[in-house]
Protein backbone atom coordinates (compact mmCIF):
# COMPACT_ATOMS: atom_id res chain seq x y z
CA UNK A 1 0.00 0.00 0.00
CA UNK A 2 1.35 3.02 -1.27
CA UNK A 3 0.48 6.27 0.88
CA UNK A 4 0.54 9.83 -0.85
CA UNK A 5 2.18 12.82 1.22
CA UNK A 6 0.16 15.44 0.98
CA UNK A 7 3.01 17.90 -0.76
CA UNK A 8 2.93 15.45 -3.74
CA UNK A 9 -1.43 15.39 -3.22
CA UNK A 10 -1.61 18.94 -3.21
CA UNK A 11 0.86 19.87 -6.24
CA UNK A 12 -0.76 17.33 -8.47
CA UNK A 13 -4.12 19.20 -7.97
CA UNK A 14 -2.80 22.37 -9.07
CA UNK A 15 -1.36 21.37 -11.74
CA UNK A 16 -4.35 19.67 -12.77
CA UNK A 17 -6.73 22.88 -11.90
CA UNK A 18 -3.77 25.20 -14.01
CA UNK A 19 -4.07 22.72 -17.13
CA UNK A 20 -7.57 22.88 -16.82
CA UNK A 21 -7.47 26.07 -16.55
CA UNK A 22 -5.34 26.79 -19.90
CA UNK A 23 -7.20 24.26 -21.82
CA UNK A 24 -10.66 26.28 -21.20
CA UNK A 25 -9.03 29.90 -22.13
CA UNK A 26 -7.77 28.20 -25.64
CA UNK A 27 -11.21 26.10 -25.79
CA UNK A 28 -12.64 29.88 -25.17
CA UNK A 29 -10.57 31.96 -27.81
CA UNK A 30 -11.19 29.33 -30.45
CA UNK A 31 -15.05 29.71 -30.23
CA UNK A 32 -14.26 33.64 -29.80
CA UNK A 33 -12.21 33.90 -32.90
CA UNK A 34 -14.63 31.75 -34.90
CA UNK A 35 -17.59 33.97 -33.58
CA UNK A 36 -15.41 36.86 -35.07
CA UNK A 37 -14.59 35.20 -38.78
CA UNK A 38 -18.44 34.11 -39.13
CA UNK A 39 -19.30 37.50 -38.80
CA UNK A 40 -17.53 39.18 -40.30
CA UNK A 41 -18.02 37.44 -42.77
CA UNK A 42 -21.72 37.08 -42.65
CA UNK A 43 -21.58 41.21 -42.76
CA UNK A 44 -19.78 41.39 -45.77
CA UNK A 45 -21.61 39.06 -47.62
CA UNK A 46 -25.00 40.46 -46.25
CA UNK A 47 -24.21 44.62 -46.92
CA UNK A 48 -26.12 45.07 -50.38
CA UNK A 49 -24.51 45.71 -53.40
CA UNK A 50 -20.88 44.15 -54.56
CA UNK A 51 -18.53 42.94 -52.41
CA UNK A 52 -15.63 44.25 -54.26
CA UNK A 53 -16.99 47.18 -54.02
CA UNK A 54 -17.38 47.35 -49.61
CA UNK A 55 -14.09 45.96 -49.04
CA UNK A 56 -12.71 49.18 -51.86
CA UNK A 57 -15.18 51.39 -49.42
CA UNK A 58 -16.86 53.09 -52.17
CA UNK A 59 -18.93 52.74 -55.60
CA UNK A 60 -16.70 54.69 -57.80
CA UNK A 61 -14.02 52.38 -57.18
CA UNK A 62 -12.59 52.64 -61.08
CA UNK A 63 -12.91 48.79 -63.23
CA UNK A 64 -9.56 47.95 -62.75
CA UNK A 65 -9.78 48.07 -59.23
CA UNK A 66 -12.63 46.39 -58.92
CA UNK A 67 -11.26 43.08 -60.97
CA UNK A 68 -8.21 43.23 -58.92
CA UNK A 69 -9.99 43.22 -55.48
CA UNK A 70 -12.32 40.89 -56.88
CA UNK A 71 -9.27 38.29 -58.01
CA UNK A 72 -7.02 39.01 -55.21
CA UNK A 73 -9.78 37.85 -52.79
CA UNK A 74 -11.18 35.08 -55.01
CA UNK A 75 -14.48 36.54 -55.19
CA UNK A 76 -15.37 35.14 -58.48
CA UNK A 77 -14.67 31.84 -57.73
CA UNK A 78 -16.69 31.65 -54.48
CA UNK A 79 -19.92 32.06 -56.01
CA UNK A 80 -20.86 33.17 -53.00
CA UNK A 81 -24.15 35.90 -53.04
CA UNK A 82 -26.06 37.98 -50.33
CA UNK A 83 -29.39 36.08 -51.66
CA UNK A 84 -27.24 32.81 -50.55
CA UNK A 85 -25.95 33.72 -47.40
CA UNK A 86 -29.50 35.17 -46.33
CA UNK A 87 -31.67 32.30 -47.56
CA UNK A 88 -28.83 30.41 -45.58
CA UNK A 89 -29.27 32.13 -42.01
CA UNK A 90 -32.90 32.22 -42.36
CA UNK A 91 -33.07 28.31 -42.84
CA UNK A 92 -30.92 28.11 -39.33
CA UNK A 93 -33.18 30.18 -37.45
Amino acid sequence: MTVETPAITATTRAHGTAVRFVLRRVVTSLLVLWGAVTVTFLALHLMPGDIAYVIAGTTQTSPEVHAQITHEYLLAEAGITADAVASAVKDLL
